[in-house]
């Protein structure tokens, strides 16, 4: 992610106003005169305020969840205890990032931190919120609730992330901005020739900056430290572009390269089944189904046929669904990728060794 001491959000308020970054989870907001007394100095209480937004945006994000949501489900989570410290304070004008962590998950509480702190300047404050997770909320007799299991996954993931954040690993967003381009770039939504380059056009470098910003990341993945990821759309895409398409950047030429295929296909499965690939933009769509034009398996093959059909109509959705056919026609007669071999270990046959005697065999 960019780092700025500009906001990027005019708004005042955090509706509709987009995160600063994901791991840590951080909001972004501004000073405005109703916050403040007559000094210019902004009212105490309004800090309980800016808090519980950023939870609230926080909710939505981690855990795909709108309080609204909750409400809806029969679901509530009321404060159990509250405390804050204050070490500056703020006037108007001021912009501050309000980042979330995650304290202590129990049973059926969850108590987050939040801190505070000026754009450019210090610490203004560390606010702690204790909130249990309650049922029938219409009902006179509220209920503790424990945490839903996929909700703990997300927590409990979320708070491994923060702590992997010390030792180099991305977000999902830097993934896929890096892979993209960002949101508003002329890149964004378009091919990328750099993706496929050769490597002496590109590919060579493209590689190696690869490596230097995406190793850890990518190890992460490959370990299974960011399955998490694979609970919202966002993450599966950013976990199928570390372990199919980076793991290839990084490990080029070696067995290592397509060492997490098979954890690759598992997810991009589980994404189809979704049907997540179906509201996608093309580009995006091409990579979370890419592991089925991947894999040394026909019957994924034929599935990556059928999915890659969707693509046509456009100059890049074509060239795709015809390198999908070429992948499944080799697989078809030989049973696996011959060009693999040697980065595998693999001995070719008789027929393996006339086709790799093309100059343009393999991909």
């Amino acid at each position: 992610m960019q780092e700025s001491t500009e906001d990027p959000i005019p708004t005042s308020d955090f509706g509709g106003q987009k995160p600063q970054s994901d791991i840590p989870f951080a909001v972004r907001r501004r000073i405005n005169w109703g916050d403040t007394d007559t000094a210019e100095i902004t009212y105490t209480g309004k800090f309980i305020d800016f808090g519980i937004d950023a939870m609230e945006v926080w909710y939505e994000a981690v855990l795909g969840q709108t309080w609204h949501q909750m409400k809806q489900d029969n679901l509530a989570n009321p404060a159990v205890s509250l405390q804050y410290d204050f070490h500056s304070t703020l006037v108007v004008g001021d912009r501050f990032d309000a980042t979330v962590y995650v304290e202590r998950l129990g049973r059926t509480s969850l108590t987050h931190r939040i801190e505070m702190t000026k754009v450019g300047g210090p610490l203004v404050c560390t606010g702690t919120y204790t909130a249990a997770l309650v049922r029938d909320v219409q009902s006179p007799n509220i209920k503790a609730h424990p945490f839903p299991t996929d909700w703990r996954e997300r927590i409990e993931g979320y708070v491994r992330e923060c702590a992997l954040r010390e030792t180099g690993v991305k977000s999902r967003r830097e993934v896929l901005d890096f892979w993209f381009g960002r949101p508003g770039s002329p890149e964004r939504g378009q091919p990328r020739e750099i993706w496929f380059a050769r490597q002496d056009a590109g590919g060579s470098e493209f590689d190696a900056e690869i490596r230097e910003k995406f190793a850890a990341t990518v190890a992460a993945a490959a370990a299974g430290q960011l399955d998490h990821w694979a609970h919202s759309l966002e993450g599966a895409l950013a976990l199928l572009i570390l372990l199919d398409q980076f793991s290839r950047n990084i490990h080029r030429g070696t067995a290592q390269a397509f060492a997490n295929d098979t954890k690759a296909l598992d997810f991009a499965k589980r994404a189809v089944a979704a049907g997540w690939h179906e509201g996608l933009d093309i580009q995006p769509k091409k990579f979370l189904i890419m592991p089925f034009q991947h894999c040394e398996d026909l019957a994924s093959q034929e599935k990556g046929i059928v999915l890659f059909a969707a693509l046509r109509g456009s100059e890049s959705g074509d060239k795709s669904y015809d390198s999908m056919l070429k992948h499944r026609d080799i697989i078809a007669k030989y049973g696996r990728f011959p060009h693999r071999n040697a980065a595998l270990g693999r001995s070719n046959t008789p027929e393996e060794e006339e086709y790799l005697s093309d100059p343009e065999a393999g991909f």
